[in-house]
C-alpha cells in the first residue's frame, strides 16, 4: 500500500538532519527576493549543429533543490495528479500558503521541484516570485514551534 502524503513527509522530517534543515532556512530566506539564475542561448558549435537553449540557476536556487534531495524532502507521491496543491499555487497567491500543515508544505516543494524536471526554468520561477521561500519559511515556523 502507498505511504500517504502526510506519512511520507513525516517520516522525511523525523531523520533529518538538524543542522542542514536550518542551512535551508537560511537559503529560504536568502531567496527572497533573489534573481533566481537566467536563461542561456544556444550556441552554434558548428555549421548546422546549436546546442539547445538552457535554464542556468543561480548558486541560492540551485542550493536549495540540492538541499531539498539531500534532507529527502522531496517525497515521492503522484503529485501531477494532486489537484489540492494544484489550487494551493494556481493564483500566485501566497497567504494561501499561511498556516498550511507541514505535509503539505513539503508536498509542494515536492511539486515544484519535481515540475522543473519537466518544465524547465519553472524552479526558478517560484524562486523568483517568492513562492520556494514562502514555503521554506512556513516550514521553518512548523518544525521550530513543534
Amino acid at each position: 500500500m502507498k505511504d500517504s502524503l502526510k506519512n511520507l513527509a513525516e517520516n522525511a522530517l523525523s531523520k533529518v538532519d538538524r543542522t542542514a534543515l536550518d542551512e535551508l532556512f537560511e537559503f529560504g530566506k536568502l531567496s527572497m527576493g533573489e534573481n533566481s539564475g537566467q536563461w542561456v542561448s544556444g550556441r552554434r558549435l558548428e555549421p548546422g549543429v546549436h546546442t539547445a537553449p538552457y535554464y542556468s540557476m543561480s548558486d541560492v536556487a540551485r542550493k536549495i533543490m540540492r538541499l531539498l534531495y539531500q534532507l529527502e524532502l522531496i517525497v515521492p507521491f503522484d503529485w501531477s495528479s494532486w489537484d489540492e496543491g494544484r489550487k494551493l499555487l494556481e493564483s500566485n497567491d501566497l497567504s494561501k500558503l499561511d498556516g498550511q500543515p507541514k505535509h503539505v508544505l513539503i508536498g509542494l516543494l515536492t511539486a515544484l521541484a519535481r515540475n522543473d524536471r519537466f518544465c524547465e526554468g519553472a524552479w526558478g520561477a517560484a524562486i523568483e516570485d517568492g513562492t520556494v521561500g514562502k514555503l521554506i519559511l512556513e516550514l521553518e515556523k512548523k518544525v521550530v514551534d513543534a
